[in-house]
Formats: C-alpha cells, sequence, structure tokens
C-alpha cells in the first residue's frame, strides 16, 4: 500500500482544514506505513505567516551540522542579520587597533594611564610585555566565528 495510503491520509486531513470556518493551529501525527513518522502542521488564519516562519526556524535548528563541526543557522530575519553585521564590525574594529598597538615599530609612542589617569609612555621591558600581551589578545581574538553567506537557489524561481 506504501505512498498512495499515506498521500490519502495527508489529502484527508488537508480536505477537513479546508471545511473548517475557524481560525486553527493543530498539527497531526501520522505513522506512515513504512515505519516512519511524519508531523503535519495546520495552520489558517491571520498569524500563518509568523508560524511558517517559527516552524522554519525550529527545523533549521534540528538539521544535522556539517562535516568539519561547523554548525549552519538559517534565518531571514533581518535584526538577527544585523546584530551579526555588528558583531562584525565591532570584531574588526578591535583587531585594527590591537594589530597597530602590537606592530608599533620603535618610532611610535605608546602610552597608557597610570591608577591616577596620567599617561604613562611605555619604554623598554614594559613595552615589550604590553606588546606580547596585544599579541596575546589578538590570538584570543582569532577569526570572527561567524559568517554570513546568501542561500544558493537550489530549486531556481518560481513564477
Amino acid at each position: 500500500m506504501g505512498l498512495l495510503t499515506e498521500l490519502d491520509q495527508v489529502k484527508a486531513v488537508a480536505d477537513a482544514v479546508e471545511l473548517l470556518d475557524v481560525d486553527v493551529l493543530d498539527f497531526e501525527h501520522l505513522e506512515l506505513n513504512s515505519g516512519r513518522d511524519f508531523l503535519l502542521a495546520l495552520v489558517t488564519g491571520p498569524h500563518v505567516e509568523k508560524v511558517v516562519e517559527l516552524l522554519e526556524r525550529l527545523r533549521s535548528r534540528s538539521q544535522p551540522a556539517p562535516a568539519g563541526g561547523a554548525v549552519v543557522a538559517h534565518t531571514n530575519d533581518d535584526q538577527v542579520l544585523h546584530i551579526v553585521e555588528l558583531m562584525q564590525e565591532w570584531h574588526s574594529s578591535r583587531v585594527k587597533k590591537l594589530s597597530l598597538v602590537a606592530n608599533a615599530g620603535p618610532d611610535v609612542k605608546i602610552e597608557a594611564r597610570d591608577p591616577d589617569g596620567k599617561p604613562l609612555e611605555l619604554t623598554g621591558q614594559l613595552r615589550a610585555g604590553f606588546q606580547e600581551g596585544v599579541n596575546l589578545a589578538l590570538q584570543m581574538f582569532g577569526k570572527f566565528p561567524l559568517t554570513v553567506t546568501e542561500p544558493a537557489d537550489e530549486l531556481g524561481e518560481e513564477e
């Protein structure tokens, strides 16, 4: 029987929802003849798009991580993307500033503030130790751990 029976079950659920004249949020759990389970989300009403977005987030989190240990998150949320961009800019700015200090030659004056807030020029071993500390900070910062990529359109555009 297999697939035809399974599709008949899905069609029966869809037909039943079509007859409803009220907004609905429900889930129908179907056990397929193949032994696999199937969860069908039934959503009607003005909030369908929001529910679809939330279910898509849940679905994307359940996908296994690709080889190499990298984790992939899918989002269409512009606020999340904006936050990632701000974090990337912050990270890049800090790395650039630390790199300037770490690579400063002997002709570049490096100043810090003493506990009283007065300027203190770093020289000799104090300067060398400070620059080594900055190099350590750069190693700890490393490469920014998030990247944003546009998904490849696998199915082509539908019209």
